[in-house]
């Protein structure tokens, strides 16, 4: 019998002796798709804007690790670029990609292979995603099953097909699900694994889909699923549902489908009541931010922090790390036993609760213009700091604690009051602590020297 130990280690970090080699970004599609060709590699694609000079900081910090520059260099064609731009935005069209901050992976015909959402600073990610895009390599790919369906194939079989690669590649998967759904003879519906499958793409509330499993599927039959799968699977069609049904609700601006879907994400949590509120308000709270729904917003969040978080104590905090780290105390070892050591990284529960109170904070300095709103985020701000600098430390294995992104909320808060030398001071401050990690902090340069002319 093996016991296996475990021990807490920190994240590995590689010098930046090398990088992944970007062609010019002015490159057009067909010059590209030809190196690559001709290469006889694959494209990847890295799409930013200039929105977020952090996160194109962070992918830079990925970019540059050795981790990615053989794998890179041996299998793909990398080209680096701005949404904003001319080319930019040609490429993005073409792919068919929706917004930004976003990296894909393709053939030289443009089939689209895996994509990475956002951007990240850690390298395996992106590794992994270039591996999932090789194997896929000479597969057939989503552009064909895209004009297939396109010029009229509605064959079930071609449609659970398209519906798995869609998936696959993160796609969004409504209108293909509502077709495949609609071919179905009614009594299929009655079926145990026809309708898992349907659930396993998140079918949106009231859409077509939904609303004809609730017609045909008989009384049980879903809730039956859900016990029978195994517990990531469900909680895997719950996301889904949600996620596809806030996603409706924002393209529609619908209030109602974002209650639905918050309410549904709510009732998930079932054995834990207060955990099922805070879910149901952090999806009203999205719905409404990303509507820029201004004073709904504001007096919503303004209550959610004040109720939710503000009277948590820091010994509440630490004592949720404490029960965290005593679940994984090994057990004790027997005569006779082997032990194989496995490292990994502790993931604080406490450290998403200054998180929160930040990107409040840092919402009403997006949105609000009320000094009252101001000066309520800024308490919300200084409060994260406090937490962080007791429940963060010595972060990137260095003597620095907390974090230096809620000082620079903390600075910007200030400087929107007016109070200009203390937002320097905060600013600064926050700069140095930034460098202090080895973590990008051309963004918060920027910051300061618009600060300092006035024109932040």
């Amino acid at each position: 019998m093996k016991l296996i130990i475990l021990l807490l280690s920190g994240l590995l970090t590689f010098p930046a002796f090398s990088q992944i080699k970007f062609i010019d970004n002015k490159t057009s599609w067909n010059d590209l798709s030809a190196q690559a060709k001709k290469e006889k590699k694959l494209i990847f694609i890295h799409f930013e804007n200039s929105a977020c000079q952090q996160c194109n900081e962070v992918a830079s910090m990925a970019f540059n690790n050795p981790l990615l520059t053989e794998k890179f260099g041996q299998n793909f064609v990398a080209i680096r670029l701005n949404v904003e731009t001319e080319n930019g935005r040609d490429f993005k069209n073409g792919l068919h990609i929706q917004g930004s901050l976003i990296s894909v992976f393709t053939d030289t015909e443009g089939n689209i292979l895996e994509m990475q959402n956002g951007s990240t600073s850690n390298p395996q990610a992106y590794a992994e995603k270039a591996d999932l895009a090789l194997r896929r390599r000479g597969a057939r790919g989503i552009n064909s099953y895209t004009q297939e369906y396109r010029a009229g194939s509605r064959s079930l079989p071609f449609l659970r097909e398209y519906l798995v690669k869609l998936k696959e590649l993160e796609m969004i998967t409504d209108e293909v699900l509502d077709e495949y759904t609609s071919q179905l003879p009614p009594d299929s519906l009655a079926n145990f694994n026809t309708v898992r499958f349907i659930y396993q793409f998140g079918p949106a509330l009231y859409s077509k889909t939904s609303k004809t499993v609730q017609q045909f599927a008989p009384r049980g039959l879903v809730e039956n699923i859900y016990r029978s799968v195994p517990f990531t699977e469900a909680v895997e069609m719950n996301n889904g549902i949600v996620r596809n049904s806030m996603r409706n609700a924002v393209m529609k601006r619908d209030p109602q489908l974002a209650e639905a879907a918050a309410r549904f994400a709510q009732l998930t949590y079932d054995r834990d009541p207060q955990m099922g509120k805070v879910t149901y308000e952090k999806n009203m709270l999205q719905y409404l931010y990303t509507t820029r729904d201004t004073a709904q917003y504001l007096n919503r969040a303004a209550q959610f922090i004040e109720q939710y978080y503000r009277p948590i104590s820091i010994d509440s905090l630490k004592g949720m790390d404490q029960a965290e780290l005593a679940k994984m105390k090994p057990p004790k070892m027997k005569p006779g036993e082997n032990l194989t050591v496995l490292s990994f990284k502790l993931n604080k529960p406490s450290q998403y609760y200054p998180m929160e109170l930040n990107t409040r904070a840092r919402h009403f300095y997006d949105m609000a213009s009320k000094k009252e709103d101001l000066e309520l985020a800024l308490s919300w701000s200084k409060l994260a700091m406090e937490w962080s600098e007791e429940i963060l430390t010595n972060i990137n294995n260095t003597n620095i604690n907390g974090n230096p992104s809620y000082m620079e909320t903390y600075a910007h808060l200030l400087y929107k009051l007016g109070r200009k030398e203390e937002a320097l001071t905060w600013q600064i401050k926050a700069l140095g602590q930034q460098k202090a990690t080895s973590q990008p902090y051309g963004h918060m340069e920027t910051a300061l020297a618009k600060m300092k002319a006035g024109t932040l």
